[in-house]
Parts: C-alpha cells; sequence; structure tokens
C-alpha cells in the first residue's frame, strides 16, 4: 500500500483508503446494517456510490482529523476503520444470488418460468442505435449489455448513459474477434483488458457475464474465462439483426417468433441494421412479449430468479 506521506490531508487520506476499499471489495453491496444513511446509499448502490458514502461517512467521525506523527493515528488504523465499515455489509452481500461461475455455457434460463432475457451486443463498430435506449426507457425495461472494451475506451459518455439506465454492463471481450484463434496468455489479456477499460468507465467490474465476440468459443476459451471468473452467456434466439439482409419484419420475427420459456434472444446494439431494424420494431416486440405472458428481465435475473 502506497504511504501518504508524513502530513496529508484528510481528503486525500480519505480518497486513498477508498481505493484500497475499491481494490478488496469492488463488487460488495452495503445495506442498512452497515450503519450508513439509507438515504446516502440507496437501495442497490454502485461502487462508486459505496466508496463516497464510505468516504462521507469517514469524514463526518474525522474529518478535523489530522494525519501526523502527534495524532497517534497511522494511516494503517483508518485503514482498520474504513475497512470494518466495509466488512459489516458482508453479510447483506451474501445474501443476494448471484450467477454461479463455470465454464458451462448458458443457453437458457428456466425453461418452466415464462420469463426471457432481451441481450445487446456491443462492438461492431457501426453507428450506435441510441434509439434502443429510448425504446428501453419508455418501456422501462432494464436489458443486459455485453460491451467490447475498445468501444468503452472510444465511447465513454455512451457507455455510462447505458450503466446510469439501469442495465446491466457485461463483457464481450475486448478486441479480439475469434478467441479460438488466439493464444491462452491472449485469451487472458483480452477479457483482462476489457473488464478494465469497462469498469474505468461504469465503476463496476463485468465478472461473472462473458459473451464471446462473434460467439466463437471452444472448451479452452470456456475454461480461462472461467479462471477469470467469468460464465460464458450464449443464447437461445438469434435476431439476425447483425447481417445487411436483416429488415424490422424479420428482426421482428425472429424476436417473437422465437420466444419460450427461459429464452434469451441476442439483438445489436451497433451493427449495420441495428438502427434501420432493430430499434424500429423493439417496442412492438417488447409489447408483444409481454402480452403473451412474458417477463423481461437482465441475465442475472434470469439466472437467479426461481
Amino acid at each position: 500500500m502506497a504511504r501518504l506521506g508524513p502530513r496529508p490531508k484528510t481528503r486525500l487520506a480519505i480518497r486513498a483508503l477508498g481505493a484500497i476499499c475499491h481494490q478488496k471489495f469492488g463488487r460488495l453491496r452495503l445495506a442498512a446494517k452497515t450503519g450508513l444513511s439509507a438515504e446516502l446509499l440507496g437501495p442497490r448502490p454502485k461502487t462508486s456510490v459505496v466508496i463516497r458514502a464510505l468516504g462521507a461517512d469517514c469524514w463526518k467521525k474525522f474529518g478535523r482529523l489530522r494525519l501526523g506523527p502527534k495524532t497517534g493515528l497511522s494511516a494503517e488504523l483508518l485503514a482498520a476503520i474504513l475497512l470494518w465499515l466495509t466488512l459489516l455489509a458482508m453479510p447483506a452481500a451474501a445474501d443476494e444470488p448471484g450467477v454461479p461461475v463455470s465454464d458451462a455455457e448458458v443457453l437458457q434460463g428456466d425453461p418452466s418460468l415464462a420469463n426471457m432475457a432481451l441481450i445487446f451486443n456491443v462492438g461492431a463498430g457501426y453507428e450506435p442505435a441510441t434509439a434502443i435506449l429510448d425504446a428501453l426507457a419508455d418501456a422501462h425495461q432494464h436489458a443486459t449489455f455485453f460491451v467490447m472494451g475498445w468501444w468503452a475506451d472510444k465511447h465513454p459518455d455512451l457507455l455510462r448513459q447505458i450503466a446510469d439506465g439501469g442495465h446491466e454492463i457485461a463483457s464481450h471481450g475486448h478486441s479480439i474477434f475469434d478467441l479460438t484463434q488466439a493464444s491462452d496468455a491472449q485469451v487472458r489479456e483480452d477479457l483482462l483488458a476489457a473488464d478494465a477499460a469497462i469498469s474505468a468507465v461504469t465503476g463496476r467490474g463485468t465478472r461473472p457475464l462473458w459473451s464471446p465476440s462473434a460467439g466463437y468459443r471452444n472448451a479452452r476459451v470456456r475454461a480461462i474465462a472461467a479462471d477469470l471468473g467469468y460464465r460464458p452467456i450464449i443464447w437461445t434466439v438469434d435476431s439476425g439483426d447483425w447481417t445487411t439482409e436483416a429488415t424490422p419484419e424479420s428482426v421482428y420475427s425472429h424476436i417473437v417468433n422465437g420466444a419460450s420459456n427461459g429464452a434469451i434472444v441476442v439483438l445489436h446494439f451497433d451493427s449495420p441494421m441495428s438502427r434501420d431494424a432493430t430499434a424500429q420494431v423493439l417496442p412492438a416486440a417488447i409489447q408483444s412479449l409481454r402480452d403473451a405472458g412474458y417477463q423481461l428481465m437482465t441475465i442475472t435475473e434470469l439466472l437467479t430468479t426461481s
């Protein structure tokens, strides 16, 4: 851990301690038992909010403290105090269901439940269909976006908009199109680079959800991904919106006619026809699925709802 220096300002100390906490507990969620106010945390705070909350709480308790030889309190002691506040949240975090890490790929959710997930792959490189976000917002519908790391680097503001819309952000790798043709080291580097790029924008890691670029995967790639803490997510229904031949009618037909209990329908945010096909039919497709009795949800919800 980097030393703070002989007499750092309190705010600097809090920021440094917040960074330490983020490294150790980046995916931790806090609840009422932490002793921090509900107004400050909110019902499901993001990691960045958690760090700010901890920093604010520490500031309220130690705001007038100056660190130095005469105080008798070291940076390590303040770190222990911050760590204690964080550890209080661990039982609440353990109660939340999560998608288990495994090299076994997921093709659908529970076939006994009328639940479905619409997922959006991001990183084809064409003009983003931002109208998709409008359609989801108008329908009060959250979805899972599998984002490529290079795209996160290029479009941080748009990625932040997706995340701020309450959508689930997952990994689609960084920039390697076909991971089955890459070495073990290259696969690991690609997945780690993607997580770093995405979390730098959203403040949250992508584990455990990963969907391979273009669906290219084999047992070796899946095993490496699982070793890094991921679960490979594939799909049940391909909307076909990634092809240049896609039309609004064809995309709508694939979505609605492919509907089934537990189905995962893959669409694309920035493919050639995302703007002229996917975005155009998404409102009608969502309504048709709901009218048929399906509940639409994120991948995590789909795989943890019983």
